[in-house]
């Protein structure tokens, strides 16, 4: 069985909306906390990846330092995500300041391993607390595994929104969506 990740806090989560950041960490943080991708799918992006969705089709890798474009971790990782309107705004904000048509750019290319982690350090700090990007991959499935027991959304769509198998999904989060229901079905109410 994979590994359990924990989501963002309560407190890191109401921290989101007033964090000391610049634009360019801003839209970071709002485009991993609201579309759960990867790390080095947010590198990747185009600002031509951005319309009514978000079109995630490819990832930056590196060999050493140096950072070079490839494919999304598996085929099922290329896909779209919606567009939230917190999002949408954050990135209305952002994109007049970028020049060429990579988002995150670096030098005129895609952004180094080292470049992205002194940002990261930054936001971590504005968090103050010791978040990964990884961790909000992990909130945005949490969130939707919340959804789905609702039965407001499937296993299969998360699984499409974040670029896995439906079995990950399923072999990771199952755990969220049976603490949900132990707390729904616990007697006597409290």
């Amino acid at each position: 069985k994979a590994t359990e990740k924990r989501p963002l806090s309560d407190y890191e989560k109401s921290k989101i909306p007033s964090l000391n950041l610049c634009l360019e960490e801003k839209a970071m943080v709002y485009l991993l906390y609201y579309t759960g991708m990867r790390k080095e799918e947010l590198l990747a992006l185009h600002i031509s990846d951005i319309g009514e969705k978000i079109a995630i089709t490819k990832a930056v890798g590196n060999k050493g330092e140096e950072p070079y474009l490839k494919g999304t971790k598996t085929s099922r990782g290329v896909r779209s995500v919606p567009l939230t309107a917190e999002l949408k705004k954050t990135l209305s904000e952002y994109i007049p300041t970028v020049q060429g048509d990579i988002l995150f750019p670096w030098n005129g290319g895609y952004m180094k391993k080292s470049v992205f982690y002194n940002k990261w350090d930054h936001i971590r700090a504005a968090f103050g607390t010791d978040i990964t990007p990884h961790l909000f991959r992990h909130n945005f499935c949490t969130q939707l595994c919340y959804q789905a027991k609702a039965g407001k959304i499937t296993t299969k769509k998360i699984a499409e929104l974040l670029g896995d198998t439906e079995q990950m999904v399923l072999n990771v989060y199952s755990h969220i969506i049976e603490e949900k229901e132990e707390t729904e079905t616990s007697f006597p109410p409290k």
